[in-house]
């Protein structure tokens, strides 16, 4: 028997039943006779001949297989391997009508009428209808039409010239029916078996299906064709009322069970009727009338020789990772961007964390899905290996014309491309971190140049094509470079993995975890980073056995130095471009030197940016310009000693006593002229851009009040040791220094909003002491008004660790008698006060007074600030005469120098009012706590701090002269008010708290004093520390009155 060339074949008619490849083998004009040469793995036998001038193929499935949408796709997939010069396929078979009499115009479909799928307003063609999931607005399909391989449009373009024809289009392939209708099946003959069958059935009004009745068609209208979209699945519902929802919804004229198998396979035209599989086989030979006959194009003989030979049609560099992890829904959302028709996607993100890994893979998938599809990976990080990956497509594809030297590749590749007959293609660009080569000229434009002087030259990335049937995936690190390809719809943004894809692909790469926590642990230190992951996995695999993830993370811990070495070694992924580099900080280091190149300004924000902590990184730090920040540590802000008598409620402090200032001096003139508001639009602009180039590289995140920025913490550790290798990270860590010390201002309350921004900054920088002069200087001015801020916050540890290094420093620096050094010295006394080292607090309070005093003077405010201080520890050890004499003295002195109603002298009034108070004087104490209190509320307002200290005060006079409710009433009015203002935890706070639970007591209300002074307790212990004097006695306090003594 001859032998078939599959070559020669362009028309596939695919009709899976027995009875629909009987018919579709009558309309033939003439049977083939021979066989193709089948091999192992081959699963079908087909049928040959040609129809109005075509050769087709009828495929069909074999007896006894289960039909639907898998059997479908396995038939359609062997078709497209076997006969490489497929045009376009006919499925052509019956399937089950979907009427809807309730329409206007009402669908009265028939047995022996024909569905024709065709798309219809906003519904596909075809629709996937049991690929989908229930969402909360019901069940939505994955794939709609437009997600399916689509009819070819010369199939589309035939049934519309049938359609034209309606009512009369019937005309056109009735004829066919006559000759086969009398024609012998299994089961009988191709005849009408009569109206009196076709009975339609309808839902009353309780959900139950009755029989509709219809009038019979006149014999001359018996037959009618009916377009619109046909619903595809595994299997076809017989519950009438899902039937009649999904048609509702999507507008279905009919129900078959193998198209959306074949579709992703063979663009092909459904053709099916209702029970009448002869009836759909007429229409498709008239369809076929239509079409005129072609042959292959030489492009399609080449194409046809390489699936002979077996060629895949995917030229990827890399193997699959047998290791690849999901990370959710990203590919899925991939395959979705990507499936659209003539699309364009980029993947964009940080430098490993794993674009490629994901382009590899969809690449996999795309073949092993859409074996016809190909897909070309094209290394797109320069000209030249943007060059060699399209002289790669020309080989790999046997383009003509490609060998010869002065063909101009990129216009030879895009021809190709461009040639819907060659097929679907997807071409992944990797590592298109620099978009600038892609807007060059390409190899013509000297040509064009010469012939056409008024035409522009074509930019490489012209080359790319805009096709339906081509798409395109870009990867880079910068949004910037990836918005010159796509719009910015169309980029997907890739960000690190979650904890749990983070920990599988860590075991993936270990092969066993001996320790999960510690894996645990090490992911999330990694920042869930898949090329970190898979360098560190690698790190530990090559060690094994003498080395552990404990070992790993101990190391890692140990120091940013020993952290950057181990990030730094190269090794671990086998999936990146020969260019690219194995080690994350390399990686990022790649793209610091690119920004420095092009964008210096965006480097040296980058750079300033590194020293903040990594969160909240506030745009006024970043904005404030070096020149006119300070170099000297006392020259914009004054400077601050005070306690806080935080169990007594009174803040009797020289802080209070006029040394505090948080002006901040300006040399800005008022009357800027015209250029210099250009200037400052112009730094606007620039400042605006560089936050965009680093944005656009992933190197920084915009928080969502727009005023801060975020970095990740490897990414910061990575930027610290480029600037190490440059030499310059001494220089950056200065301006910093010099940026903060200007921003920072003093603690005082009005500064608290600034102050808690910086404030984490601070802390960064407080770890590590610089080497120079000039930046110990700015060292020690921050980590003073850190120092300053926390102490008025009521954070004692802080304030002590602070302002003891910010003392020593100085000490160093200055000498002892230095006015900053002095200033320094009665911070630290103020945080031991704070923290109830009373001793060690008096210690220093006495060497400050007593400098004061030699340098400064007795009667100076600066001098009067320190004997109040003193003053105040005296008080809290019990040492009431002394504190007296003391506060007698500061308190005249200031009457003097500044006025009776001065705020200053007013706190002075006030700490002696608690003196007296102590010794039992309450009378005098009242009187001079009633007048502070009064002046206060007149001068500053009755919520100001210091007017809730004196009325704070007051109340303890009540309290011990047995005046509860009044007592009461102030001390609830002082409490909320300071909650609102201090915060709930604040020292003051808890004072009035603890006080206000102590009046309770005194009035018999036990049960609401306990509960209260419990909450003080727990507070007070988290706040202060258990060992704290304040404390101490609130549990002494508690205990007591729990205790019924």
């Amino acid at each position: 028997m001859a032998q078939l060339d599959p070559t020669k074949y362009a028309v596939a008619w695919i009709a899976p039943l027995e009875i629909e490849a009987r018919a579709a083998l009558h309309m033939l004009d003439e049977r083939h006779q021979g066989r193709f040469q089948v091999s192992r793995g081959d699963d079908y036998v087909y049928h040959a001949g040609a129809m109005g001038g075509h050769n087709i193929i009828i495929a069909t499935l074999p007896a006894g297989q289960k039909y639907g949408t898998d059997s479908a796709a396995a038939l359609a997939g062997q078709l497209k391997k076997f006969f490489p010069n497929l045009w376009f396929g006919l499925l052509v078979g019956v399937a089950a009508g979907l009427p809807d009499l309730s329409r206007d115009p009402v669908r009265d479909i028939r047995l022996g009428d024909i569905l024709v799928g065709l798309p219809e307003g906003e519904s596909a063609g075809l629709l996937a209808y049991d690929l989908g999931k229930e969402t909360d607005d019901g069940f939505q399909p994955l794939r709609r039409g437009h997600a399916l391989t689509t009819t070819e449009p010369i199939v589309r373009s035939a049934i519309g010239s049938i359609k034209i024809e309606a009512p009369n289009d019937t005309e056109k392939f009735l004829p066919y029916y006559e000759k086969i209708r009398d024609k012998e099946h299994a089961a009988g003959t191709f005849s009408d078996p009569g109206q009196e069958l076709d009975v339609l059935y309808s839902l009353d009004d309780d959900g139950s299906e009755i029989p509709t009745v219809r009038d019979h068609r006149p014999a001359s209208r018996r037959i009618r064709a009916w377009y619109g979209p046909i619903g595809s699945g595994d299997k076809l519902w017989k519950n009438l009322r899902k039937r009649n929802e999904i048609r509702d919804k999507y507008g279905l004229i009919g129900l078959e069970m193998e198209a959306a198998g074949t579709m992703d396979q063979i663009p092909v035209g459904v053709i099916r009727g209702p029970y009448a599989a002869a009836m759909a086989a007429a229409y498709a030979r008239a369809l076929l009338e239509e079409i005129p006959a072609r042959p292959p194009t030489q492009s399609e003989v080449i194409q046809a020789q390489l699936r002979i030979e077996g060629t895949v049609r995917q030229s990827i560099p890399f193997g699959r990772d047998r290791d690849f992890v999901e990370r959710g829904d990203i590919l899925e959302t991939i395959e979705h961007s990507c499936g659209l028709r003539g699309s364009r996607t980029a993947l964009v993100g940080l430098g490993g964390v794993g674009k490629s890994q994901l382009a590899i893979e969809y690449a996999y998938r795309t073949q092993e899905r859409f074996s016809d599809t190909w897909v070309f990976w094209v290394h797109a990080s320069n000209s030249a290996r943007f060059e060699q990956g399209f002289r790669d497509i020309a080989t790999f594809v046997r383009l003509p014309g490609r060998q010869d030297p002065k063909a101009n590749i990129f216009q030879l590749v895009q021809d190709w491309l461009l040639d819907k007959g060659n097929g679907s293609w997807v071409i992944i660009l990797d590592n298109v971190d620099d978009a600038s080569f892609l807007k060059t000229p390409g190899p013509d434009a000297e040509a064009v140049a010469t012939t056409m002087k008024s035409t522009p030259s074509r930019q490489l990335r012209s080359y790319i094509p805009h096709c339906q049937h081509g798409s395109v995936l870009v990867t880079s690190r910068s949004k910037g470079a990836a918005l010159e390809l796509v719009e910015h719809v169309n980029i997907i943004a890739i960000e690190p993995m979650d904890e749990k894809d983070a920990l599988q692909l860590f075991n993936k790469k270990l092969g066993s975890s001996d320790d999960e926590a510690c894996t645990v642990e090490l992911a999330a230190a990694l920042e869930y980073m898949p090329l970190a992951i898979v360098q560190a996995a690698a790190y530990l695999v090559q060690r094994r056995p003498r080395y552990s993830i404990q070992k790993y993370l101990d190391e890692f811990r140990n120091s940013d130095k020993r952290k950057a070495k181990l990030l730094s070694l190269q090794g671990g992924e086998l999936r990146r471009d020969v260019e690219a580099k194995n080690s994350i900080l390399v990686t990022w280091q790649i793209s610091f030197d690119y920004i420095r190149e092009t964008r210096p300004s965006a480097a040296d924000l980058l750079s300033l940016m590194s020293f903040c902590d990594r969160q909240g990184i506030p745009e006024t730090l970043l904005r404030n310009p070096i020149d006119q920040a300070s170099g000297e540590c006392t020259k914009n802000h004054s400077h601050a000693e005070f306690h806080l008598d935080a169990g007594q409620d009174h803040n009797d402090s020289g802080d209070n006593a006029g040394s505090i200032h948080s002006g901040n001096d300006s040399d800005s003139d008022s009357d800027s002229d015209l250029s210099e508001q250009q200037s400052n639009y112009s730094d606007n602009d620039r400042f605006e851009n560089d936050v965009l180039i680093l944005r656009n590289f992933s190197f920084i995140v915009a928080s969502a009040d727009e005023a801060t920025f975020e970095m990740h913490r490897l990414v910061q550790l990575a930027t610290l040791e480029w600037l190490r290798t440059q030499d310059v990270y001494e220089h950056w860590r200065h301006q910093f220094l010099v940026r903060l010390s200007a921003e920072l201002p003093g603690g005082e309350y009005e500064n608290w909003g600034k102050c808690q921004a910086l404030f984490p900054h601070a802390l960064s920088v407080s770890t590590q002491r610089p080497a120079a002069n000039e930046s110990v200087k700015e060292w020690a001015t921050i980590l003073y008004r850190a120092a300053w801020f926390a102490l008025r916050k009521g954070k004692g540890r802080e304030a002590e660790e602070l302002s003891i290094q910010a003392m020593k420093a100085r000490k160093r620096i200055f000498g002892k008698e230095h006015e900053d050094v002095i200033l320094s010295t009665a911070m630290v006394a103020s945080a031991y006060s704070l923290r109830g080292r009373w001793s060690e607090a008096e210690k220093l309070e006495v060497q400050v007074m007593e400098a004061r005093k030699a340098k400064l003077g007795p009667d100076h405010s600066h001098t009067l600030t320190s004997m109040a201080n003193l003053a105040s520890t005296y008080r809290k050890q019990g040492r009431w005469e002394e504190a007296e004499k003391l506060e007698v003295q500061v308190m005249e002195t200031s009457k003097a120098k500044l006025g009776p109603d001065h705020p200053d002298t007013l706190a002075c009034m006030d700490n002696l009012a608690l003196t007296y108070g102590k010794q039992g004087r309450w009378e005098e104490a009242e009187k001079l706590q009633v007048q502070v209190m009064e002046t206060c509320k007149i001068k500053l307002g009755p919520e100001h701090l210091d007017t809730l200290t004196s009325i704070g005060n007051l109340v303890l006079t009540f309290l011990d002269r047995g005046r509860w409710e009044e007592a009461e009433r102030l001390q609830v009015q002082v409490m909320e008010t300071r909650k609102a203002k201090l915060g709930p935890d604040h020292p003051d706070t808890l004072a009035s708290m603890a006080n206000l639970a102590h009046t309770w007591e005194s009035m018999g209300k036990r049960s609401a004093a306990t509960g209260l002074m419990l909450e003080c307790v727990r507070l007070r212990e988290l706040k202060l520390g258990l060992n704290h004097p304040d404390t101490q006695s609130s549990i002494f306090s508690l205990d007591k009155w729990t205790s019924g003594n």
